[in-house]
């Protein structure tokens, strides 16, 4: 099972009321857990996903309160529209199998994942702030922009995109 879990500000937006238990979450699978947030620019909301292993972003723009109900199948879609862009060869049925089990919790306080995502997001307003020739908008509404391709120094300056990718073929 695979648990994402949600800033405070999304826990209440899905009514989110307590975590998972913890036996749970220790049968996670190998891809790791993911964090996300909701954020606001240009008064949109969007939707910042990153994972706890290797840092690896997902975002997702033109967020709606109607899309709460298909949450999971919008992030497996951007996830796929993600590693495309960022030239990861991804068995579609694979990464299905891996999310079959997606569980949302409220948030489990992971000081490094958070500040990641907050960095993140940081990007992704200054790219948007920018304009088109800093991010893409591609298939069904998912901002594409180079965070993946960076070294992060909480990987050990490797590239999230091509720590991500391991993990997907080990898995």
């Amino acid at each position: 099972m695979n648990v994402v879990y949600c800033s405070s500000n999304l826990s209440s937006l899905l009514a989110l009321k307590d975590k998972v238990a913890v036996n749970s979450i220790q049968n996670s699978t190998s891809l790791g857990s993911w964090n996300v947030h909701i954020f606001y620019f240009a008064r949109k909301k969007y939707l910042q996903f990153v994972n706890k292993k290797s840092i690896y972003s997902v975002t997702i723009c033109n967020f709606r309160k109607t899309d709460l109900l298909t949450l999971k199948v919008l992030f497996l879609k951007a996830l796929l529209e993600q590693c495309k862009w960022d030239g990861i060869i991804i068995n579609e049925q694979k990464l299905k199998i891996h999310f079959g089990e997606l569980t949302f919790s409220t948030t489990d306080n992971d000081k490094r994942t958070i500040g990641c995502l907050n960095d993140l997001i940081y990007h992704a307003c200054a790219s948007l702030e920018a304009g088109p020739p800093a991010y893409h908008i591609v298939a069904n509404d998912v901002l594409v922009f180079n965070m993946n391709q960076m070294p992060w120094n909480a990987l050990g300056f490797d590239y999230p995109s091509q720590v991500f990718e391991s993990l997907i073929n080990s898995a």
